[in-house]
């Protein structure tokens, strides 16, 4: 987990973000970002190939932020986010191989107003 390359995003939920607790009370809200990049073919432009960017978004035990809690409320599979965040790389032993994941530990995020209107309420 020693590689923290920034990132900032913008793509659609794949499906409802997940919320989970440590046993320490930390949560962590789970999300899978759908991103397509536009490529140009001649004159108009295409959807190239999806990415889809594992995310989690932390939120420590006692914080009076609740980013983790209110993204979950908030948002559903389909909706337009745009985050910003670093991709690390997750490591873990099965079956006797290293197998490695790219996630990306979310700092902020927030919903789109390409596609809908959003409100936002305290």
């Amino acid at each position: 987990m020693l590689d923290k390359t920034p990132i900032t995003f913008a793509g659609n939920l794949a499906a409802d973000p997940q919320i989970n607790f440590t046993p320490n009370g930390d949560a962590v809200a789970n999300f899978t970002v759908m991103v397509n990049r536009r490529v140009k073919r001649g004159d108009s432009w295409e959807d190239g190939p999806a990415t889809s960017l594992l995310c989690e978004l932390w939120q420590k035990n006692g914080s009076q932020k609740k980013e983790a809690e209110m993204f979950v409320e908030s948002a559903r599979r389909g909706d337009r986010v745009i985050g910003h965040g670093e991709v690390y790389t997750q490591t873990w032993e099965k079956d006797g191989e290293t197998r490695y994941r790219d996630q990306v530990r979310v700092i902020e995020v927030g919903m789109s107003t390409a596609w809908k209107v959003v409100q936002v309420k305290e």
